[in-house]
């Protein structure tokens, strides 16, 4: 054979949502099926296959998808290089969608997303046993995708999102490193996302720049200390004027530090003090929902 290995595999996926609310009842069934053939080679990976989704809800839709993927090792062990080109359908149902945004209306039903291209490329490396790190390029093309407006009927101080969607095309670098001490660690992570929209002005309350700083240490077998920074860049909600014509709210980044204290006397006992926006910054990640200023929480865990 011209491979060293080969082998076939078939994922099958069954994503099923049932929405109960007192405006509507919908249940959402996405089927997903996954078949690859993967060629293996001695510095080399190659995998195509097909990636097949049928969704059902008030009607069905049958899409297919090619999967190309290969991977090489630059550096045995310790540098990869990876690039490919897929797609699929994606399901946003509502727990998906609140951990985005905590603020998104009850009535939120399913979304489904269509990455009608996706083409990739990564390298991945590791130094030492030590300091993983990975730079990501992803150009995407999505129908329907998920964007987040303030409810303009319901009126409130503060109005609950509902989820529109847009076709938007995008282009992201992702960057992450990590060092993994014994007593000591610390990550950083960021991206950077160019969104083309379609019908909306921008994509709503998506920041072009999102990074994260972390890192923690054993002072001893009972005192550790962590600390997060977070940092995004300028995004845009979608607002009105008097004319109800739509405009542009620019939300402001910020950086945000927090620090963390947790002492254990025994193994099965803890107590934690936490000191949030250290640097008391007052900001809105999301439109008409203030951030709180600097603030602290202390609690204790046992476990049994």
């Amino acid at each position: 054979t011209f491979a060293k290995s080969q082998y076939f595999g078939l994922n099958i996926q069954v994503d099923h949502n049932i929405l109960k609310n007192t405006a509507k009842n919908a249940t959402t069934t996405l089927f997903e099926l996954n078949p690859s053939y993967r060629f293996l080679f001695d510095e080399y990976q190659v995998t195509i296959g097909l990636k097949t989704d049928f969704e059902s809800d008030t009607v069905s839709h049958l899409t297919i998808y090619p999967l190309i993927e290969g991977r090489v090792q630059l550096i045995p062990d310790r540098l990869t290089a990876q690039a490919g080109i897929n797609g699929g359908l994606i399901n946003h149902n509502f727990n998906d969608l609140r951990l985005t945004n905590p603020f998104i209306s009850s009535l939120t039903g399913v979304v489904t997303s269509n990455e009608r291209f996706n083409i990739f490329a990564s390298l991945k490396g590791n130094i030492a046993q030590r300091v993983d790190l990975e730079a990501r390029f992803e150009s995407k093309i999505i129908d329907n995708m998920p964007l987040y407006v303030n409810d303009t009927i319901r009126k409130s101080p503060q109005r609950r999102f509902d989820v529109i969607t847009d076709d938007i095309n995008l282009i992201k670098l992702i960057f992450s490193a990590r060092y993994s001490g014994d007593d000591f660690h610390v990550g950083l992570q960021g991206s950077w996302t160019k969104y083309s929209t379609n019908a909306e002005l921008y994509a709503w309350n998506c920041p072009a720049f999102e990074g994260q700083l972390e890192g923690g240490v054993n002072v001893n077998k009972q005192w550790s200390v962590n600390t997060e920074i977070y940092t995004w860049s300028n995004s845009y909600a979608k607002t009105w004027n008097q004319e109800n014509i739509p405009v542009a709210k620019v939300l402001k980044g910020a950086t945000d530090l927090n620090l963390g204290v947790n002492y254990h006397p025994v193994s099965q006992f803890s107590v934690f003090l936490n000191l949030n926006n250290i640097l008391n910054r007052h900001y809105e990640r999301w439109n008409l929902y203030p951030s709180y200023g600097f603030n602290a929480m202390a609690g204790a865990s046992f476990s049994f």
